[in-house]
């Protein structure tokens, strides 16, 4: 699965969308690229992911941030 859109879960706001799907989603922040560096946490339940833009960079986890996925048809 694609990671394509970041969600704020203080605010409930789609925070950042991966180009190319700008289309489905409002937001502010249209980005390069969204992957996911690391798992982390007791059982690994948590992942790090780090969002690109231009020259511009940020990390986000998934004990603050939901992730919208692109599902892979099988």
């Amino acid at each position: 699965m694609k990671i394509i859109a970041v969600v704020n879960d203080n605010t409930g706001v789609i925070c950042d969308v991966l180009k190319g799907y700008e289309h489905e989603f409002l937001s502010w922040n249209i980005v390069d690229d969204i992957s996911v560096i690391s798992q982390f946490g007791e059982l690994g339940e948590d992942i790090l992911v780090k969002i690109k833009w231009g020259n511009f960079s940020k990390l986000v986890d998934s004990r603050k941030y939901s992730f919208i996925y692109e599902e892979e048809e099988e």
